[in-house]
């Protein structure tokens, strides 16, 4: 078998398959937040759909890495606590990803996870240019599709 030398966590999930594809049909001329961007599979379709800028925002500097691997055009990588660093900055996006690790682990953490949600959002929304688009994600099984899009 192979050796886990990082985490086991690939960061790269099928499901998102169309959601990453949308993104790149939307990318054409725009600017690019990918928030919480691990191995950058947003970043590389936003790229590869003609951004004029992709900006991949991850705390993992294993991540970043991968990331860079992915891509060179139009992008950079930021090492940064995405709640943080979306709170602080200033910078306006065409388009603006949000999609967090698992935030409720537990049924227990759902109140806390959908706290973290609202304000991710927020800080997302903030980012995002009039007549952008925020596109925001939850990979938390605890947290129930009608709960999420109420924010």
């Amino acid at each position: 078998g192979g050796r886990v030398e990082f985490g086991t966590d690939a960061g790269f999930f099928l499901d998102q398959r169309d959601n990453r594809a949308l993104v790149g049909n939307m990318a054409a001329g725009a600017s690019v937040l990918n928030a919480f961007s691990f191995s950058g599979g947003f970043s590389v379709y936003a790229a590869r759909g003609g951004a004029t800028d992709v900006t991949s925002l991850d705390l993992s500097k294993f991540a970043l890495a991968s990331a860079e691997r992915n891509y060179s055009l139009n992008t950079q990588v930021v090492q940064a606590d995405a709640f943080k660093w979306l709170a602080e900055s200033q910078n306006v996006y065409d388009i603006v990803i949000l999609d967090p690790p698992a935030l409720a682990k537990r049924k227990a953490d759902t109140s806390q996870a959908l706290q973290a949600y609202r304000k991710l959002a927020s800080s997302g929304a903030k980012l995002t240019g009039k007549g952008g688009i925020l596109i925001s994600a939850s990979c938390s099984a605890h947290i129930k599709a009608d709960d999420f899009f109420d924010m």
